[in-house]
């Protein structure tokens, strides 16, 4: 009431307005009476509810709700009536099919290439054939080891066995006690270190220099023994140098004259970490041995392989 009872103003109404002649009304539309005024209102904008778009019918033909039904077909499918029936007619499909096959091809199918026995290798010891087989043991036999090893030929060397170097060889070898704890896998290590022969190449000793006095951290963590520091600092021990002297001697006596003359000789030297005092040590002998043959004329001169199987490499070392 405090709306309508308030005048109007002088602008209100001041310019013509189109009205709707015919005006429609909406389902949300409502009328209000108009107010007790000698004016008309001014005509606002209404909103206006617009429908969501609709999916256009296509005429169809009317379906006939007669009595007359469309014709339905029926499709019959001559089926097996069983499975022993299927496989019937599969076993006889499969006879078939191997009657117009050739005989290589038919051979080809019945065995894959995958299950085809090998070819039997030829008989390498046919000379034998006349001499007695013995049974064998049982496997809980306490000898059964030791009898199969004494009869049966072994095959456990991988290695080819190669001709001797024509010079005079010795094989230094040095070695980790750490990594190698047992005697099996030193002899095993040993053994894979020089060249496979008939007879085997002998292997003299093995220098223990665990007992030798180490050179500094310091200088371990920058050099190994290939540096000529450390091998001069592993030197300087007393039980060093009685060491090399006594590896030298042996060593020189194995390639004298006479039945003990030989050409290739073995031996290793081992320490802790089989870096620093064995690698000086084995060093160490080379040198002498190549100074004791040149110093006494050797005709034919010495071959010496160091072989340092667990060194590592230092910080100053070229390789």
């Amino acid at each position: 009431h405090s709306i309508t009872a308030q005048p109007y103003g002088t602008n209100y109404m001041s310019r013509p307005h189109y009205v709707e002649s015919h005006r429609h009304y909406s389902y949300f539309e409502a009328s209000f009476p108009p107010p007790n005024t000698s004016f008309r209102p001014i005509q606002t904008r209404t909103w206006t509810h617009t429908s969501p778009a609709r999916i256009p019918q296509y005429n169809y033909p009317p379906y006939k709700n007669g009595s007359k039904k469309a014709a339905v077909k029926h499709v019959h499918f001559d089926l097996p009536d069983s499975r022993q029936s299927t496989v019937k007619i599969a076993i006889e499909q499969r006879q078939q099919d191997m009657q117009l096959q050739t005989p290589k091809q038919q051979e080809r199918n019945e065995r894959p290439a995958l299950y085809r026995q090998p070819t039997p290798l030829p008989h390498r010891h046919e000379q034998h054939t006349s001499r007695p087989s013995y049974p064998p043991p049982p496997y809980n036999h306490p000898n059964h080891q030791q009898y199969h090893q004494h009869h049966h030929q072994q095959f456990n060397n991988t290695l080819p066995i190669t001709l001797p170097h024509p010079r005079p060889t010795i094989y230094i070898i040095s070695y980790s006690t750490a990594i190698t704890r047992t005697e099996s896998a030193t002899l095993s290590l040993l053994a894979s270190q020089v060249p496979l022969r008939h007879p085997p190449i002998p292997h003299l000793y093995t220098i223990d220099a665990r007992n030798i006095q180490p050179p500094s951290p310091s200088l371990c963590a920058r050099y190994s023994g290939l540096a000529p520091l450390i091998q001069d600092i592993v030197m300087q021990d007393l039980a060093a140098q009685k060491a090399v002297e006594t590896a030298v001697g042996e060593l020189l006596l194995r390639f004298g004259n006479g039945e003990q003359r030989g050409r290739e000789v073995s031996m290793s030297v081992c320490c802790r970490a089989g870096t620093h005092r064995s690698v000086a040590i084995a060093e160490r002998v080379a040198q002498c041995v190549k100074w004791e043959v040149g110093r006494t004329g050797g005709a034919e001169g010495v071959r010496v392989v160091c072989r340092h199987v667990h060194r590592v490499k230092g910080r100053g070392d070229p390789f």
